[in-house]
């Protein structure tokens, strides 16, 4: 079908006012992902992670919101993580060249590029492929808990993960930290790479509810805490969903009132 015919218009059109009222975006500062890190400034949070940090820019702004917090960032690309050396150079960042996954190991991984943000430790994902040609790459990645016990970080506050459809990967690295419900609050990305990573929205409603947390859809302004839904396999649906405590009433409160 002619991607220019009067129907085709029309739905791109309403799609993208769908995404608009949605707040689906990449722009954290359009997306809602912004608007978490001002809805929960007030908690005192001491310890944020920022997972697949690429050139430190959500850290940057995560910095003038919680500004308690020590920041302990992970970027699994060599030419990456120079940048981001170069971007956040603050004595309250602890930067590492390497990923986190369920192992402590090296490991291939498909590398679009000096500071991409769509490397993926996803051999099979080749959703990205049809703009670039990857290259296979190496690097090292650790095991959330086992960073952990080396640091002494006892508690995380505040898990963002953003890694191009390994994040359950990420997760069960932490299942020490998560069985014992020391992370407050989980930021995670929902997309396209899901499918080649064979877990899908309700895996991980599966996986957190395992745990004893709830999760939602971030949109603009709220968190959408609505329980497992079919549509919610929608790559559109996101991108972005937010994990939280079950017995964390004042959280859930705050994150979920307009």
């Amino acid at each position: 079908m002619d991607k220019h015919t009067p129907k085709r218009v029309a739905y791109r059109a309403a799609k993208r006012y769908i995404h608009w009222v949605d707040g689906f975006s990449y722009d954290f500062a359009k997306n809602g992902e912004e608007w978490l890190m001002g809805a929960t400034s007030g908690f005192g949070f001491k310890t944020v992670f920022d997972v697949g940090a690429n050139i430190g820019s959500w850290t940057r702004s995560a910095l003038g919101y919680f500004q308690a917090a020590e920041f302990h960032c992970f970027e699994l690309s060599s030419e990456t993580f120079a940048t981001l050396q170069e971007n956040l150079n603050e004595p309250r960042v602890h930067l590492n060249n390497f990923g986190l996954s369920d192992s402590d190991s090296e490991v291939e991984y498909k590398n679009y590029g000096r500071n991409s943000g769509v490397n993926t430790l996803l051999l099979n994902a080749e959703y990205h492929d049809r703009h670039q040609q990857p290259e296979l790459a190496v690097g090292g990645t650790r095991r959330g808990d086992s960073y952990c016990e080396e640091v002494g970080v006892e508690v995380i506050d505040f898990l963002k993960v953003d890694v191009e459809g390994a994040e359950h990967l990420v997760f069960r690295g932490f299942h020490g930290i998560l069985s014992q419900k020391k992370i407050r609050l989980i930021q995670f990305e929902y997309g396209y790479t899901h499918a080649d990573a064979k877990f899908l929205m309700r895996d991980f409603f599966e996986l957190f509810e395992s745990y004893g947390y709830v999760v939602g859809k971030l949109r603009r302004g709220r968190v959408e805490l609505v329980g497992w839904s079919y549509r919610l396999n929608d790559f559109d649906s996101g991108p972005n969903f937010v994990a939280v405590r079950d017995s964390d009433v004042s959280l859930i409160r705050t994150l979920t009132s307009r």
